[in-house]
């Protein structure tokens, strides 16, 4: 690491606005693909002559890997110094405003349009009732409460909002289960922080205390990578695939990904207490996690290929598991090692794209499939150039709609939302 910061996170912190701007990135780049590749039958709108080209594909199977994870973790980070900063009842209301809220709105006006062009783009019998039609079944569905996994499009679901219910969920237990344990309310912030320094002063004049202090740090590591990989292993032995669970359509998640947000939660949480970044690098350089990253995609394309050629034996799932949450792993701190080193300094342009992009999440899986069903009807057209343009269309839109009237008028914003729904009931009906 170049140096050592003493910038607070507070709810910011520079490299990694960066580094959270950039997965959001790669999420719209991911859903732009998924019409394209071979991976996602059941995406909403499937190119009717989708590429055999497997750079398509690409998109699908790393980011899936280490998306999530990567925001979970960057959650955690700040989580405890925010409920520090804020008390328990404003970090819930914070965390109401800026997740439950929106994902509400979402959820009941915007989801319903997502599924239902899935049903356009098929042309099927859901369309040809109307956007009116299936709008009332779907909010009607949400009043039976379900429990158990999610059977088919139309059930009531979180859609790509899983993320912000799912996390709202992750600040509520970790906020009332910290409040609970006494280290908030016992503790003053000021009494904290100089046991921190005192301890942090403490291991720097001790190489030994040092030392041991990064052996635990790396245990910690390990075990998240160990705790990921059999989780996911373990789970997907005796469950459907990566099935998605709905409980009382409150929450939502896949089952065998769940125990790994837990760790990069977390892990995250840790991350701050231990200071990494602010003022100490985390265990390993850049080098080693980047060689490592580079060594463990060989591994994981080759495990992968076994999978889709129908080789699924129980040592081959195991080493895949492994190979797969230890490759999120080396990612995680290739990434944050990479944007604390080359992505510190002050820039209008990077916060900007960091101030809007949690707006742009809310927004872009709209642009993205609205935009997979225009581009759908150009036969001739290279699918390269529908991606481009799907991908390009989306990121730009989003930012334009969060700069412009999200961010700067909410209200207005849920009015014009409320009419366009209107608007495409009557327009269908």
């Amino acid at each position: 690491m170049r140096g050592k910061t003493d910038q607070k996170p507070g709810l910011r912190f520079l490299p990694f606005d960066r580094l959270r701007y950039l997965i959001i990135i790669l999420v719209v780049l991911q859903h732009a693909a998924n019409s394209y590749g071979n991976l996602v039958p059941w995406w909403y709108v499937r190119d009717p002559y989708p590429s055999l080209n497997p750079f398509f594909d690409l998109f699908r199977q790393l980011p899936d890997i280490i998306m999530m994870p990567v925001l979970f973790f960057l959650a955690g980070f700040f989580a405890l110094p925010s409920l520090r900063e804020k008390g328990l009842g404003a970090f819930l209301w914070d965390k109401c405003t800026r997740l439950l809220w929106p994902g509400f709105i979402c959820v009941t006006l915007i989801a319903p349009i997502i599924n239902y062009i899935y049903h356009v783009s098929r042309s099927d019998i859901y369309s040809q009732n109307g956007y009116f039609f299936y709008w009332f079944s779907f909010i009607r569905d949400s009043g039976r409460f379900h429990i158990g996994f999610i059977e088919s499009m139309d059930q009531f679901s979180h859609n790509f909002l899983w993320f912000v219910s799912l996390l709202f969920f992750f600040f509520l237990f970790f906020a009332v289960g910290h409040t609970i344990k006494g280290k908030l309310a016992s503790r003053k912030l000021s009494t904290f922080n100089q046991r921190l320094q005192m301890n942090n002063e403490a291991i720097n004049h001790d190489p030994k205390s040092f030392g041991l202090q990064r052996c635990y740090s790396w245990i910690i590591i390990l075990s998240v990578g160990f705790i990921s990989s059999l989780s996911y292993y373990i789970i997907n032995s005796f469950m459907p695939y990566e099935r998605w669970i709905i409980i009382c359509n409150v929450i939502q998640f896949q089952s065998p990904r769940l125990i790994v947000y837990i760790s990069y939660f977390s892990l995250g949480i840790y991350a701050y207490t231990q200071q990494w970044f602010l003022k100490k690098s985390p265990p390993g350089k850049l080098l080693f996690w980047g060689s490592l990253t580079v060594v463990l995609i060989s591994i994981y394309f080759s495990l992968q290929q076994q999978f889709i050629n129908g080789i699924n034996q129980p040592g081959v799932s195991l080493l895949y598991s492994f190979t797969r949450y230890f490759l999120c792993l080396s990612f995680l701190f290739f990434l944050l090692l990479l944007t604390y080193r080359y992505f510190a300094q002050p820039s209008k342009k990077h916060n900007f794209l960091a101030e809007h992009s949690y707006y742009v999440y809310l927004t872009h899986l709209l642009l993205v499939v609205s935009s997979q069903l225009f581009f759908s009807q150009f036969h001739g057209l290279l699918t390269i150039i529908k991606f481009c343009c799907v991908f390009s269309f989306s990121i730009i839109c989003s930012y334009l709609i969060s700069c412009f009237l999200l961010k700067p008028f909410p209200r207005v914003s849920l009015i014009i939302i409320f009419v366009s729904c209107l608007v495409l009931g009557a327009a269908t009906s």
